[in-house]
């Protein structure tokens, strides 16, 4: 018995001009010999969907990437394929902004904002957005464990498993692989959710709801909520700066406020206002902007109960009830509640205990920061 049979009828019926003959010179790659019964043969409305199907049978990929040389039996594969080189992204969320670079994504990913789940379980109901997570899960219930490794890898895993769990004592032969598995044993914050891999730092997070700051410095009392804070703090009265600028050399007791200092050098603003688009160097500057727009008023002054949107503010204000003056001059001793005043007050020693300057004649410059005054 043939191992293929020729298709006969639909394809007579199409006979369109000079196309017919190489059509018809493949069919026999799509109906079976065995078995051959009615409605058994894959037929088709034109000869070009034809000969799309006819290549699974054939292997062939008529269409070539350029770029890498990849081949593909479609061409809106091929299509697809090359916007990884390209990378073009057009199809873009309206609620978010990201962008795509297939329609199957972009619609995948809209079920995040409208929190549709189409796809359900069939064993115990739970819903999902993606099929592919339908899939998975219903393993669970099946038991399936498709993905299988060779005899031979398994023995090359056996006596390779370097990184072991520490709380089961499961082994892996990558680090990456491990990782993915200490997730089964997180715990989570019962306050906001969040999960952690370990009990310390679950305990460390709690800090922020609690309000606990279990670090003591010694020296001036500060208290601290983690440990990492509380180290950074004591370098500060040891005076040890480890890090320096390499555009300037200044020195600063940690990398972090090194790569915050550089914004000022590359003028970097990171942090963007999404009411106004103004933007910030600190993340604390944004939130405090932030506030201008949201009209909230967190610190309150505990003498007259007047509010304000920063703490740098609350604390200037609080020294018109305390009296204190931590600002004084150098020359001749008088103090003020604010720098700004302190700055404006130094010019007027200018004329009285300086020369003029030779070089400047309208002008007269403080010896402390050589700033300039106008003469009155």
């Amino acid at each position: 018995m043939d191992k293929f049979l020729p298709v006969e009828g639909d394809l007579e019926q199409e006979q369109s001009v000079n196309s017919m003959q190489k059509v018809n010179s493949l069919t026999s790659l799509c109906i079976k010999a065995e078995p051959v019964s009615e409605g058994s043969e894959h037929r088709f409305l034109f000869p070009r969907d034809l000969r799309t199907h006819q290549s699974i049978h054939t292997g062939e990929r008529p269409y070539s990437c350029v770029e890498c040389g990849k081949t593909f039996r479609l061409y809106i594969c091929l299509k697809r394929h090359q916007q990884i080189h390209t990378g073009v992204k057009p199809f873009s969320c309206a609620d978010c902004g990201k962008n795509f670079k297939h329609l199957f994504s972009l619609k995948g990913h809209q079920r995040i904002h409208t929190g549709e789940k189409p796809y359900s379980c069939g064993e115990c109901g739970q819903n999902f957005s993606l099929l592919g997570n339908l899939r998975s899960h219903e393993r669970v219930h099946t038991g399936e464990r498709p993905y299988i490794c060779p005899e031979i890898h398994q023995k090359i895993h056996a006596e390779h498993k370097m990184y072991s769990c520490s709380k089961c004592g499961k082994s892996y032969t990558n680090l990456e692989n491990l990782q993915v598995h200490i997730k089964v044993h997180t715990v989570s914050c019962t306050e906001c959710g969040k999960t952690f891999t370990n009990l310390s730092g679950l305990k460390s997070h709690q800090r922020i709801h609690s309000g606990a700051h279990p670090f003591y410095c010694i020296k001036c009392e500060k208290t601290f909520a983690h440990v990492k804070s509380f180290r950074q703090h004591c370098i500060s009265h040891t005076g040890e700066k480890p890090y320096g600028c390499a555009d300037c050399g200044k020195a600063f007791s940690s990398a972090r406020y090194v790569k915050v200092h550089m914004r000022t050098h590359t003028g970097e603003k990171p942090y963007r206002c999404n009411e106004c688009g103004k933007t910030f160097m600190h993340s604390k500057n944004l939130q405090v902007h932030i506030r201008v727009h949201t009209g909230e008023k967190p610190y309150v002054c505990p003498e007259c109960g007047r509010m304000f949107t920063a703490l740098g503010s609350l604390k200037r204000h609080i020294r018109i009830h305390t009296g204190e003056k931590p600002y004084s001059c150098a020359e001749c001793g008088r103090c003020f509640s604010h720098s700004e005043s302190l700055k404006g007050f130094s010019g007027e020693h200018c004329p009285k205990h300086h020369a003029p300057s030779t070089s400047l004649s309208s002008s007269h410059s403080a010896s402390r920061c050589h700033k300039l005054f106008p003469c009155t």
